[in-house]
């Protein structure tokens, strides 16, 4: 029985194994054909590629900046006196000349201290006998009480001298005691004169002091009245208009004198300030032509260098430039964020690769170069592509042509066959 079973397990096993014999080598040879050899041949294939020689032109030299846009002239307009403010002229977003009134305070205090001012200085003139305030040197012999005076002295004088003729006759016709009454009353009249000319220069200073303090009253009666900077005081033509950006105050707002209550901009021309690193200070130079781009446009804005800092910032190691642009649609406004391309001379033997052969991933531009039957990787910095060609400024070496179709399968090393 057991000769049996042993019998039937070792007919068993020889079945198994030799089914397990047939279908190993089926499997090694399936693995083969399938993994092993088409792996191999899929990695010697070819990639078909065309190529293009490298030209070799001359280009401008470009130097990046970033900056932001000012106006030409910014401005606070502040109270120059306290008050209410009455109202309101203008608000954010208008556009006035130069002079416009832009707000009134209540000018009824200062109305009133023109009027006292005024009075005081009438009442000082009316004592020297004149009707306004003398200009430059004035003789106070003119004012009446002056004058008068003057008079008195000169004939109290002439009286004296004839008496001192008659006193001095043989016999004397006047006595030395009449004599002596006339010397008396010709120095009384002439000190009359010198106290009446000490109180004219007195009154006439006062006068003046008074002239002084309307001038001042009357200066702040016309500051109540908020106005724009006048042509003349800015430079600028009375054409020009000034854009309101801010207003700080309302009507009914109490002020004090310094407190914002306008802002005020000229955006035509537009500035453009930018800093630029150390290393090109030599290459930047008054008038230079920069191309001005802000997010909101899609044309760039023509502007050249006008301000150059002779100062280079000792942390950032950048100098900072300004650029006047042109604005006379008001496309560019104060604040926004621009670049820019500063024209700063040109640069010859430049070598250029059409378009179509820089290959670019997660920010890394390559090239490939026929080598032999196999593709040569070049890591590269390029500029702005011109009329379908990049200028390439560094990275190539001394490659004479690139591949320009079939790149994109490349890697370094990659067998090529290269298509005509």
């Amino acid at each position: 029985m057991q000769s049996g079973v042993s019998g039937y397990v070792s007919s068993a096993t020889r079945l198994i194994l030799a089914a397990f014999l047939v279908v190993l080598p089926a499997c090694g040879k399936n693995e083969g054909r399938d993994g092993g050899k088409g792996g191999l041949r899929e990695a010697q294939t070819p990639v078909p590629v065309k190529v293009a020689p490298v030209a070799f032109a001359g280009i401008d030299e470009i130097i990046k900046i970033v900056g932001t846009l000012y106006g030409r002239e910014e401005l606070t307009i502040s109270a120059k006196v306290a008050g209410q403010i009455r109202q309101v002229k203008a608000d954010m977003g208008d556009r006035v000349p130069p002079g416009a009134l832009l707000a009134q305070i209540d000018p009824t205090n200062y109305q009133l201290a023109v009027n006292e001012c005024q009075t005081a200085l009438d009442e000082s003139l009316s004592k020297l006998g004149l009707k306004e305030v003398p200009t430059g040197t004035f003789n106070v012999d003119q004012v009446r009480t002056v004058e008068r005076a003057k008079f008195q002295a000169e004939n109290a004088k002439a009286r004296y001298e004839r008496g001192r003729k008659l006193n001095t006759q043989k016999p004397p016709v006047m006595s030395d005691q009449e004599l002596g009454d006339l010397e008396t009353a010709y120095s009384v009249a002439r000190s009359d004169y010198e106290v009446a000319q000490l109180e004219a220069r007195s009154q006439l200073a006062a006068a003046r002091l008074r002239n002084k303090v309307l001038e001042t009253a009357r200066q702040k009666l016309a500051d109540t009245q908020v106005s724009a900077p006048g042509a003349e005081s800015m430079q600028i033509s009375p054409n020009e208009h000034f854009a309101v950006t801010k207003r700080y105050v309302s009507a009914g707002n109490y002020v004090s004198i310094g407190d914002a209550m306008f802002d005020l901009i000229l955006d035509d021309p537009i500035k453009f300030r930018a800093t630029v690193p150390e290393l090109h200070l030599a290459k930047v130079k008054l008038g230079q032509p920069v191309l001005v781009r802000v997010e909101s446009y899609p044309e760039a804005f023509k502007g050249t260098v006008s301000r150059i800092n002779p100062a280079i910032d000792r942390v950032a190691r950048t100098f900072e430039i300004e650029v006047a642009v042109a604005n006379p649609d008001r496309k560019l406004r104060p604040g926004a964020f621009a670049k820019g391309d500063l024209l700063a001379g040109k640069v010859e033997n430049v070598p250029h690769v059409p378009a179509e052969a820089v290959v670019s991933f997660a920010g890394i531009d390559r090239v490939f170069s026929p080598e032999g039957d196999k593709a040569g990787e070049h890591i590269v910095q390029v500029g702005e592509a011109v009329g379908g060609r990049v200028p390439v400024l560094g990275g190539l070496g001394g490659v004479k042509s690139v591949i320009v179709s079939g790149n994109t399968a490349l890697r370094d090393g990659s067998r090529i066959d290269i298509k005509k």
